[in-house]
């Protein structure tokens, strides 16, 4: 697998076509001629901020492209309703869903299962572009959408039936977003949660380690499998279910490059674009590479809710 990851995504990409033609296809000044960045200056060119915000509407573009409209995992709609399927949802439930991205997920669930859903994303980028895809949709009254921060999360008491969570912790501790989760549901109520976790800790040291914290953004270390767990049981949760996605997630997330890949042959490409697209390959060939030397795990967790234990007072 790991021969078969640097060839699809790193040969094909920073050594391939991708990386030559943006060489090739970005202008090169006559003899002569100022510098870019003057003759750009002079041209009133675009400020760091704008051009911040062109590579992200440029990322968020190849996303789409890569796994679908609005869509964070490489499986597709289909993949984020086969996730929440145990949950039995239908017109008649409400879920509450944390990590919405940029909407997609929450958008496929709503419209291949009826149902109702409080959804909450922490970045403000992401939730403008889910906000615009709901509406495109016509899903923004069934899904609703708001803010949340992970390291102190607060959600509204509007009490869901169910619960999925997609990757929101991110590096947050996981009992505080947890037992956040397990206040706005009630016994009987079943939670999916999606989380990337570490057997043991990243050593941020490594080079590998260290690219994709920077590459992912992560605001504090991943927690293991057996903390998440632990966790779970101790807010009252009956785990039913842990299942290791990883290899499932490497091969959705190669066959989305590869067929990406093939839908840009003979395509000329901007050069930004060509940049946004070899820092995202980049950042997904780290990922599978942690995933293969298993020092990085994609984890499902399945779970009914019993009645929670009190809180302890605060000494």
């Amino acid at each position: 697998m790991g021969s078969l990851v640097d060839r699809v995504l790193a040969r094909q990409f920073w050594r391939g076509s991708v990386a030559s033609r943006a060489a090739a296809e970005t202008p090169r000044p006559a003899p002569g001629a100022p510098p870019a960045r003057a003759a750009g200056a002079a041209a009133g060119a675009a400020t760091e901020p704008e051009a911040s915000l062109g590579a992200a509407a440029a990322r968020a573009a190849l996303c789409d492209d890569l796994c679908g409209p609005g869509l964070s995992l490489p499986g597709g709609a289909s993949e984020a309703q086969r996730l929440v399927r145990p949950l039995g949802l239908s017109e008649q439930t409400t879920l509450l869903m944390l990590g919405a991205g940029r909407g997609g997920e929450a958008a496929a669930i709503a419209s291949g299962f009826g149902t109702w859903i409080e959804a909450y994303e922490a970045d403000p980028a992401q939730s403008a572009r889910a906000q615009l895809l709901l509406q495109q949709t016509n899903l923004s009254r069934r899904v609703r959408l708001s803010s949340w921060e992970p390291k102190a999360p607060e959600l509204n008491r509007h009490r869901c039936q169910h619960a999925f969570s997609m990757m929101s912790l991110r590096g947050a501790a996981p009992e505080p977003v947890l037992r956040a989760i397990a206040d706005m549901l009630g016994p009987g109520s079943q939670l999916v949660l999606l989380e990337f976790v570490a057997p043991t800790p990243l050593d941020p040291s490594d080079p590998t380690v260290a690219a994709w914290l920077r590459a992912e953004e992560l605001a504090g270390p991943l927690g293991s499998e057996a903390a998440i767990t632990s966790s779970l049981t101790g807010l009252g949760f009956d785990v039913r279910i842990t299942e290791d996605l990883s290899a499932l997630h490497r091969t959705q997330a190669l066959g989305a490059w590869q067929e990406l890949l093939s839908r840009q042959r003979g395509r000329k490409l901007q050069p930004a674009t060509a940049a946004v697209m070899v820092t995202e390959a980049e950042r997904w060939l780290l990922r599978l590479r942690l995933m293969q030397d298993h020092r990085l795990r994609l984890v499902r967790w399945h779970g009914i809710l019993g009645v929670p234990p009190p809180r302890q007072a605060a000494s």
